[in-house]
């Protein structure tokens, strides 16, 4: 008898797991899907790029009821061979308002329920280099922390963490 409610329990216990809400309440989108490692410094609007550095288009989708607010989004860069990371914190800047409107700000950054936040052109450099390796081809794993909440930037109604991973090509 005792094996046999362990058991039932048991199962319960995964079916419950397995329960829980599965449905993402966010959609993260990197374009391209394998950035490429780029090795020479690069200069656009007085920023100087340093090498190794990637490109690439970051989309936020909004797949929960409600409003979500984003503050910020933390990208760790790890390079493949020597494991040496790089984290890159990087602050949201537009606000999408009840009417669509764009408004520029530094923090944070609302999406309507259901919405498509702007894709946004990033860059990241300075990546982790091998010491004394010429012509090395880098790879990449990159980890994308997305930090808010759920809730309108002034009425947080709960926490909002969403990870996503990528890698560059080599």
């Amino acid at each position: 008898m005792k094996k046999s409610l362990a058991m039932l329990l048991t199962i319960v216990s995964f079916s419950l797991v397995s329960c829980g809400e599965s449905k993402q309440l966010l959609k993260m989108q990197v374009s391209p899907i394998s950035p490429f490692v780029l090795d020479q410094d690069f200069t656009e609007d007085k920023k100087v790029y340093k090498a190794n550095w990637i490109s690439f288009k970051f989309q936020i989708k909004n797949e929960h009821s409600q409003k979500i607010t984003i503050a910020g989004l933390r990208f760790t860069v790890t390079n493949n061979s020597s494991k040496a990371e790089k984290v890159f914190n990087i602050g949201v800047g537009q606000i999408l308002t009840e009417e669509g409107i764009k408004v520029k700000e530094i923090f944070p950054n609302e999406l309507l329920a259901k919405s498509n936040e702007e894709a946004r052109e990033i860059y990241l450099d300075g990546l982790p280099k091998e010491e004394n390796v010429q012509n090395a081809n880098y790879s990449y794993s990159v980890k994308v922390e997305v930090r808010g909440w759920i809730g309108t930037a002034t009425e947080p109604v709960g926490r909002l963490s969403a990870t996503y991973f990528f890698n560059t090509l080599q």
